[in-house]
């Protein structure tokens, strides 16, 4: 946060348009394993709590409604019972059956490999 240009601002100048942009910031951090929810989770409230507190100071400050924290949620992706069965159907062609065979580790090592 201290990064941000409002971090310079007088607290009485901060606007909400700035921590849009900083919402903004945020998101563009985003990948596909870190989904920023959670940091923006962390800085809300604290956020919120300092300009409470600088009411003391400045009783006639606003505290900006700040956008709603959305989530990632990164959904497994499952086979469908025929590409299931294909797969395994491609499995055992490839093994030369030797896929749907019990085999004891010598014997599964000693299997060509390509």
């Amino acid at each position: 946060m201290k990064h941000q240009p409002w971090a310079q601002k007088g607290v009485e100048k901060i606007t909400a348009a700035d921590f849009e942009v900083y919402w903004a910031v945020l998101d563009a951090r985003r990948t596909d394993t870190s989904d920023i929810g959670g940091t923006k989770g962390q800085h809300k409230p604290l956020i919120r709590d300092l300009l409470k507190e600088a009411r003391s100071d400045f009783p006639h400050l606003s505290i900006p409604d700040f956008p709603s924290i959305s989530r990632q949620i990164k959904r497994v992706q499952h086979l469908k019972r025929d590409d299931w069965d294909r797969l395994m159907g491609k499995i055992v062609e490839l093994s030369d059956g030797a896929a749907r065979s019990d085999l004891s580790v010598q014997e599964y090592k000693a299997l060509e490999s390509s």
